[in-house]
């Protein structure tokens, strides 16, 4: 039977696991923060010949550095890796494809020389910036080796950015602190509306993380619900004055309510982990999919061969030979059926964009759990929220209606 897979979007490369912060959330273990080894351009010549070649490529794809800290490794390593995928994509005759570059870094190592290299790059590559807010909340977590504060040293990239005219992404992390602080956290990412091209956030996943304390009783419920819908008050609040935020997380949302079905299309639970669509890629050659950012220490022994979520290494073995492999046909079998679970149990499915396969298998021992404390919070509760802003606006908007009529 002839598997449907891809076309692949997104090709995740862990240039190096190494980085100059230690969060304390981090998903990356200890030891591999610790260590520099770096993917080799042989590694990078061998995947993209392969991805190139295939009939996986569709007519878009995103290369991103990620896990670990991209800017750690030199600027020439970026260069070189970026003309030599160019130059393959040329060479294997695959013009119709448009291709993107991304590094996520937490700005902590951004120079006048970065700057320097953004800008010569900047029509096709993209940079992000991981932020968590204002220094109390930052520093709480984003801490370096020593145990020092990063906030003064993202900031400062930040704002080299902004002063050379490089639009960057910015990516925050909502922790327990943060929930307390919706306005502070609104304010933070506000004032540099003018200077970013996105914002999102991701709430804490303690189970990514190595934690195992996350619970959805009533108070967590209710912190991330009102964080929620403290921040869309406060976000209205500056909307009505002109001037507007986009939050991708709720820009996605509304997506899903109102927008055109043909708009909709890759945000469902399905989609988002489609085998195939994002290729991970670790410094070793590695390869899964499924997730973005996915690698082989994640649930080590499931499938009994001490390689996780693992469907091959990209220096061994060829795609055909890893797509082709009946690992990835049990893992594919694995996640539709978590899928179907959601689909038949939750009735938030058609608004959620899935990816609690590995908190469902963690928590339950069992891929066709439903319902599991990140989604109840990270979904169900958002959407709560949410819901109830659109429900409190159209008070508001007929209230507003009748009072001018009754004026009139």
């Amino acid at each position: 039977m002839k598997r449907e897979l891809g076309p692949i979007e997104l090709v995740v490369l862990q240039g190096t696991p190494f980085c100059n912060l230690n969060c304390s959330y981090c998903y990356l273990s200890e030891e591999s923060r610790r260590n520099k080894r770096r993917m080799p351009l042989t590694l990078i010549d061998k995947l993209f010949t392969e991805v190139f070649e295939s009939c996986y490529v569709g007519n878009r794809m995103t290369v991103t550095w990620h896990a670990g800290e991209p800017l750690t490794l030199p600027i020439n390593y970026y260069e070189e890796a970026i003309h030599k995928v160019l130059d393959l994509k040329a060479k294997l005759k695959r013009a119709d494809l448009q291709l993107r570059f991304d590094i996520q870094s937490n700005g902590s190592l951004i120079d006048e020389a970065w700057c320097d290299f953004f800008c010569r790059h900047e029509e096709l590559l993209d940079i992000g910036v991981s932020c968590d807010g204002p220094s109390n909340l930052h520093d709480r977590h984003r801490l370096n080796w020593a145990g020092k504060p990063s906030f003064s040293e993202t900031v400062r990239g930040m704002d080299l950015l902004a002063s050379r005219g490089i639009r960057y992404r910015l990516i925050a992390v909502v922790t327990p602190d943060s929930l307390e602080q919706p306005e502070e956290f609104v304010d933070f990412f506000y004032a540099r509306k003018d200077e970013i091209s996105g914002f999102h956030f991701n709430f804490l996943s303690e189970v990514n993380s190595g934690r195992s304390t996350l619970q959805y009783d009533n108070d967590a419920i209710r912190s991330h619900y009102e964080f929620a819908r403290r921040m869309l008050k406060e976000l209205r609040g500056r909307s009505e004055n002109g001037a507007r935020f986009k939050v991708r997380n709720f820009a996605q949302f509304y997506a899903k309510l109102f927008a055109p079905e043909d708009l909709r299309a890759g945000n469902t639970g399905g989609e988002t982990s489609f085998p195939l669509r994002t290729l991970n890629v670790d410094v070793d050659g590695n390869v899964t999919t499924f997730h973005a950012g996915l690698y082989v220490d994640v649930l080590k022994d499931i499938y009994g061969d001490g390689f996780g979520l693992g469907i091959g290494n990209i220096l061994t073995n060829t795609l055909a030979e890893i797509t082709s492999s009946p690992k990835l046909g049990r893992i594919i079998a694995d996640f539709k059926a978590s899928q179907k679970a959601c689909e038949r149990e939750c009735e938030y499915a058609p608004l959620c964009s899935g990816g609690y396969e590995i908190a469902k298998m963690k928590r339950f021992g069992t891929f066709e759990a439903a319902e599991t404390p990140e989604c109840r919070l990270h979904v169900k509760t958002l959407a709560d929220a949410l819901l109830d802003d659109l429900d409190k606006f159209k008070e508001s908007a007929l209230a507003a209606s009748e009072r001018e009529v009754r004026v009139c």
